[in-house]
This record gives C-alpha cells, sequence and structure tokens, in this order.
C-alpha cells in the first residue's frame, strides 16, 4: 500500500545526517536518500539489557504483564504487540495496580489485561470528533473485513501475524485497519473500559445533524425512528462526557433541535464480557458474502443454545 501512495519505506537505516536544505538523508554506512518530507520512527527497546529478549524488549505473560513472579513490566518496556503509546502504558498501569493491591489486600478480584490501547494522530486543524466522510460511497474489501475479524477473535494479535494470512505487509495491514476498518466506523470505536451509555433522542429528522454526530467516534448506533426523531447510541469514558454533551449542545444550537439525553452509568465494569468476530472466514475476495442469512441464524442459534447449556440458563430465555 505504501508504494501504491509513493511512500517508500526504508527498514534499518541508521541515520548519520539529515540535510533540511536539500532534503537529502545519509546512512552511517554513506547511502544518500532524497525526500520531499521526512517521518522519522526510531526503533524502541529498554535499556535493561540484561532483561531484554531478540527484539530488544522484557518478555512478559501478555495478560497478567508479568516478567517473573512479582517483577511487572508496562508500556513500551514490555514487549506486548500492542500500540507503544501512552494510554497502552495507562492501561496496563491499572491493571498491575489492581493486582498488586490484590496480592497485598486480597479485598478484589485479580484483573488481565486484554490489550486495550489507544492511538491518536495529529494531522493537522479538525473539528472535534471529526471522521472521514461516510458518504462518499466506500466499500469495504476482502482485506478490510478479514483484518477485522483477526482482530476482533484476537484483539492481542500482531499485525504482523494477521499480514502472513492475508498476503500483506504488518504496515499495509495497520493501513487497512486504521483507514478503512476504524476510520471508515466498519467497526465501533475500542476505548478500552467504558464508564457510560447515552441514549440520545433528536426530535428532528436531518441527514447534516446525522453527519455531524458521526464525528463522535465512540458513537455505535443511530436509528431513525417514525418520521420526527432520531435515535443516536453512545458510549465513553468519564473524561469523555463534557465534551461529547457540549458538542450536542452546540449541535441543537445549530440545527435548532430539541433533544433527550439519557445518561446510564456503567458500575461495576462488567465481570466477564463473551466476544464473538464477524464471519469472516464468509467472505469472498470478490467482496460478496458466501453464506445465507439462513445458515448464519443457523449458526448463531447452535452457539446460542450453546452458552445456555454451559451456563445453566432457562431454555426459554
Amino acid at each position: 500500500m505504501a508504494s501504491i501512495l509513493g511512500i517508500k519505506v526504508l527498514r534499518g537505516f541508521v541515520i548519520n545526517s539529515v540535510d533540511y536544505e536539500n532534503k537529502v538523508i545519509t546512512s552511517t554506512e554513506g547511502e544518500r536518500v532524497n525526500f520531499d518530507h521526512l517521518i522519522i520512527d526510531t526503533p524502541i527497546s529498554t535499556t535493561f539489557d540484561e532483561l531484554a529478549d531478540n527484539s530488544g524488549l522484557i518478555p512478559v505473560d501478555k495478560e497478567t504483564l508479568t516478567f517473573k513472579d512479582g517483577v511487572f513490566v508496562v508500556g513500551d518496556a514490555n514487549n506486548t504487540p500492542t500500540p507503544k503509546t501512552g494510554a497502552a502504558a495507562h492501561f496496563q498501569a491499572e491493571v498491575v495496580a489492581n493486582n498488586i493491591l490484590y496480592e497485598i489486600e486480597g479485598n478484589r478480584d485479580k484483573e488481565r489485561y486484554k490489550g486495550d490501547a489507544m492511538c491518536a494522530v495529529y494531522s493537522g486543524p479538525r473539528f472535534s470528533f471529526q471522521l472521514p466522510d461516510l458518504a462518499d460511497g466506500f466499500r469495504p474489501d476482502w482485506y478490510d473485513v478479514v483484518i477485522l475479524g483477526k482482530r476482533q477473535a484476537n484483539p492481542l494479535r500482531s499485525w504482523d501475524d494477521i499480514g502472513k494470512v492475508v498476503g500483506l505487509s504488518g504496515s499495509d495491514v495497520v493501513f487497512h485497519y486504521f483507514d478503512h476498518v476504524v476510520g471508515r466506523d466498519l467497526v465501533d470505536a475500542y476505548v478500552g473500559r467504558v464508564d457510560f451509555r447515552i441514549s440520545l433522542l433528536v426530535h428532528d429528522v436531518n441527514d447534516d445533524v446525522v453527519r455531524e454526530l458521526t464525528r463522535i467516534p465512540t458513537l455505535l448506533r443511530v436509528s431513525y425512528l417514525h418520521n420526527d426523531k432520531m435515535y443516536f447510541y453512545i458510549i465513553g469514558q468519564k473524561h469523555m462526557f463534557v465534551k461529547i454533551t457540549e458538542f450536542i449542545n452546540t449541535l441543537s444550537r445549530k440545527y435548532h433541535f430539541n433533544y433527550d439525553l439519557y445518561l446510564h452509568p456503567i458500575t461495576p465494569s462488567r465481570d466477564y464480557v463473551r466476544t464473538y468476530s464477524i464471519p469472516y472466514e464468509h467472505f469472498s475476495k470478490e467482496g460478496k458474502w458466501i453464506i445465507s442469512e439462513e445458515e448464519l441464524l443457523n449458526v448463531f442459534e447452535k452457539e446460542l443454545a450453546r452458552i445456555k447449556k454451559e451456563n445453566n440458563v432457562n431454555k426459554d430465555l
């Protein structure tokens, strides 16, 4: 994908100097490369060489983040296949802090890290919550659907591993995921722990309002109710609430609509969550589903019956 876009990716290029005036970089081996726009991605490694493996990072259990009993590693230093961002370190630290208190006090449940992370990319001035226009005729291809399914099935699976399955490089998989899958709203935004959900009832039907509200990354559902109302379902974390409500209020003044907003705090957090991936194995490279609705419903009913049996749930529920 990078080559198609005219982007040259240099791996293992150790920079000796950068000539910004003439737009030339030179390696320690004397290789010179011209550039129009230079983005430098430096390798990440830990300074604790005696603890690191061949990757330059410290190997940990990907769920408990333990290097060995009583030793935890969070953030850039560990070898979890999640983005090396401050948000990932934050989520990992929450798990570790909880489990240390579990060991000391024993009055709480032990937690496991599930790959929660965020990544913000600044690309210039943007409006609040702006996402790509969803009304330009975009259609997902086979790569988008399979990459989404693989990530849903195992959020800790690395981009390179998925790339081997679909025949792309790890960087091209990342492009498909963040530009098509997340950027085009094919999947609900992943925000880690969810603190609240909002039910928003707008007393108007206006496509411009819908377009504006799709700038909220954690807007999960839009429904038209009869001819005079629209329903929106939004989730988020505590720090997002004021921003989201201010944005909705701004839109109500701009487009002159009334609305009802219902806030549903999610406390305590769910102890058990069962998740499934989309049936990507039934999506052809020609962009068509090769499974009927009846077959899909049959698979769902069998799985539901199995879950009920496992949990001794009344069959009539």
